[in-house]
């Protein structure tokens, strides 16, 4: 008997169609954890760079303006700077950084502090002056429940938490569940068990922590993908190599992708209403 059969059936009991914005403007996807450390950063880069990959025109949002994780990855200082229509954009000194030609980052100014309002007018600038040049904007966004993450709750089509397999992981998770259903109850949040050591293993974690969002909010919360430790990741990031250059083969590549077209069954994007299958 196939032990994972019912994880499987739970995926494809969860397939979704990927929802679209408003027209002219991008998907928005906000990647999120209740604390740190459970590879959030790390997993927002490898869905984003899936996605460009598949053919998509990303912009992904380094959302943490006190300590931004996301130069780590992509080693900016190597890459250069994207003229944007509006300069006024950049007006606190944040950027956009070209990683490919479907591939974008922006990593925000960390030599000062940022109040709540600056980042959410530079947050709606983005949203409302850049939609012609992106299908999709990711946002890595800092760890906890704040003034941002209520913005993307407000403005995004999809949340995705990210939940580790220790215990202050799961139960900030569901926490951070409750604060975004309570902030957009429609919102589709999804979950992404990460570093875990198994695909059973995750399953039995998303069933658990679905459990009581079913039984204490009367919803449930879908299972968008797992992913292990990648031994060669440690590797990779040891000798300072942009995220991009990692070797396309690589596990942790394969597996996004798998559970991106597991999840994306069918997607109408906002250019043009273009409906693609992602196969």
């Amino acid at each position: 008997m196939d032990q994972l059969s019912g994880l499987r059936q739970i995926l494809r009991n969860h397939e979704m169609a990927f929802p679209a914005a408003f027209p002219g403007n991008p998907v928005v996807w906000g990647v999120c954890s209740g604390k740190g450390g459970t590879g959030k950063s790390l997993l927002a880069a490898g869905i984003a760079l899936t996605l460009s990959r598949l053919g998509k025109k990303v912009l992904l949002l380094d959302g943490d303006f006190h300590l931004p994780g996301l130069r780590v990855y992509f080693n900016h200082l190597q890459m250069h700077n994207v003229p944007v229509q509006a300069a006024d954009i950049l007006e606190i000194g944040n950027f956009i950084s070209e990683i490919s030609a479907n591939f974008h980052v922006f990593f925000p100014k960390i030599d000062e502090p940022v109040s709540e309002e600056t980042r959410e007018r530079l947050l709606n600038k983005i949203q409302q002056q850049l939609p012609q040049r992106y299908d999709i904007l990711i946002a890595d966004l800092p760890g906890g429940f704040a003034g941002m993450h209520r913005w993307f709750a407000a403005n995004s089509a999809l949340m995705t938490v990210v939940v580790g397999q220790d215990y202050g992981s799961f139960s900030n998770s569901y926490a951070l569940i409750k604060l975004i259903k309570q902030a957009q109850p429609e919102i589709r949040t999804g979950l992404w068990v990460n570093l875990t050591p198994s695909e059973e293993k995750a399953g039995l974690l998303h069933r658990k922590l679905n459990m009581a969002v079913e039984h204490f909010l009367g919803q449930s919360v879908a299972l968008h993908g797992w992913t292990p430790m990648i031994p060669d990741i440690q590797r990779e990031m040891a000798e300072t190599r942009s995220m991009v250059l990692w070797p396309a083969e690589m596990h942790l590549f394969r597996l996004i992708e798998a559970h991106l077209k597991r999840f994306l069954t069918s997607v109408v994007w906002p250019k043009g209403e273009m409906h693609a299958e992602v196969a």
